[in-house]
């Protein structure tokens, strides 16, 4: 996730608006890493995100399986994502970045929904057994917010002037249903 994060910076920051060596056609203004469609790529940079911050609180909680006073655990804390933990960290802010540059609505929104499942899961099953985990989900909500607030413009913009009665999507919906329960179990055909 994180080389893949880097390679779109890369590209999106170069303005070659290529895809390894083939010119773009689609999505010129929105970063789509190897992916020619950004919600496609929107989904796996928003894993790779809720993935590096699964790998930050791991290596959190095998430190707090110690034990050591409060204020030893956090100073290991902080040793550890200064020394080994910071390339989860890295990972966590480019696939962020390259996410919000994709300039995906339902990306953006699914991910923001996977990271709250995830930090409020870690928070109900391993507590206090995680140091630092309060003030580094209040780092990350700030984070996540600032992100937007900075380079997601495009995005809040687009989530701002959706309107429902001109998205297509709801009509395809319909289509795609009215398909699937007129032939259930064998489809129809390859590619439809």
């Amino acid at each position: 996730g994180l080389l893949y994060a880097g390679y779109g910076l890369v590209v999106e920051f170069s303005g070659t608006r290529t895809i390894l060596w083939f010119a773009k056609e689609r999505y010129l203004d929105d970063l789509t890493s190897t992916f020619e469609y950004k919600n496609a790529y929107a989904t796996y940079a928003g894993l790779g995100a809720v993935c590096a911050v699964g790998l930050l609180l791991k290596g959190m909680e095998d430190l707090a399986g110690r034990d050591f006073g409060k204020r030893e655990t956090r100073r290991l804390a902080i040793t550890w994502l200064a020394e080994r933990g910071w390339l989860h960290g890295m990972a966590a802010l480019l696939t962020v970045t390259a996410l919000l540059l994709s300039h995906s609505r339902a990306g953006l929104l699914c991910t923001g929904v996977a990271l709250f499942a995830l930090l409020l899961s870690a928070r109900l099953i391993r507590g206090p057994r995680i140091p630092l985990l309060g003030p580094a989900t209040t780092a990350l909500v700030v984070a996540f917010a600032g992100f937007i607030a900075i380079s997601g413009g495009t995005v809040l913009d687009r989530l701002a002037n959706t309107e429902v009665e001109a998205d297509v999507r709801p009509l395809i919906y319909d289509a795609t249903m009215t398909a699937i329960a007129d032939a259930p179990w064998v489809g129809t055909g390859a590619g439809t």
